[in-house]
């Protein structure tokens, strides 16, 4: 369909706003990972771990990291000097002091049981981390659905006059370069939205018996 060159201006502008609308999410989303298993994970094992797991590459991806860096750095919360694995293993009692010339410490630091019991820890807090991990993913998975949702309504808005609302939505998905499961839920979900604004609210009979109104003769 050739739309007026008003149109797609205003589309133009809206898939801009998209854009933006998504990028502050996925930051805000990954910043939130990041906080959540920074003990554990380096920043950027963390957006990466993000990354992977909701399929953000490209321009994108860019962006997000971006945001996320300036942000960071704005509240002061990045430390440049922080290893990339962040595990923070005290030093046991008897190893204090290491170096000042006591005997045997190096060895207590390398007797197999310890680095055995160490290692485990470690293993542990990896665990802990991206079980956090994949709560944070699923809860960010359903944030990004939304604004996909209210992406997709302006675009059904903008193009009332020339479309249906569900060639409108498909149209911002096409736009946007959703595709497989994400689009469909993303298309079933602005649509239950418009169907919530426009029809008459109502109830299923249960069971196919009608109820009668409380009071009413018998």
């Amino acid at each position: 369909m050739r739309l007026p060159a008003t149109v797609r201006r205003h589309l133009e502008v809206a898939t801009a706003g998209a854009w933006e609308a998504l990028a502050e999410a996925h930051a805000q989303e990954a910043l939130r990972l990041v906080g959540l298993v920074g003990e554990d994970w380096s920043f950027d094992e963390s957006i990466d771990y993000y990354f992977q797991e909701l399929g953000i590459t490209g321009t994108l991806a860019t962006t997000v990291r971006n945001r996320a860096l300036v942000q960071l750095e704005e509240e002061e919360r990045l430390d440049p000097s922080r290893p990339s694995m962040h595990l923070r293993d005290e030093a046991p009692a008897e190893l204090e002091g290491e170096g000042n010339g006591r005997p045997g410490s190096t060895w207590q630091k390398l007797r197999p049981d310890r680095l055995v019991k160490e290692l485990r820890q470690r293993q542990r807090r990896a665990g802990e981390a991206e079980r956090i991990a994949d709560l944070v993913v699923a809860q960010a998975e359903e944030e990004v659905i939304q604004v996909h949702v209210e992406n997709g309504l302006d675009f059904v808005a903008l193009l009332d006059e020339q479309m249906s609302a569900d060639r409108a939505v498909s149209y911002y998905v096409d736009a946007i370069g959703l595709s497989g499961c994400r689009a469909q839920t993303v298309v079933q979900r602005a649509m239950a939205r418009i169907a919530d604004a426009l029809l008459e609210p109502h109830e299923r009979p249960r069971g196919g018996v009608t109820r009668e109104p409380s009071g009413s003769a018998s």
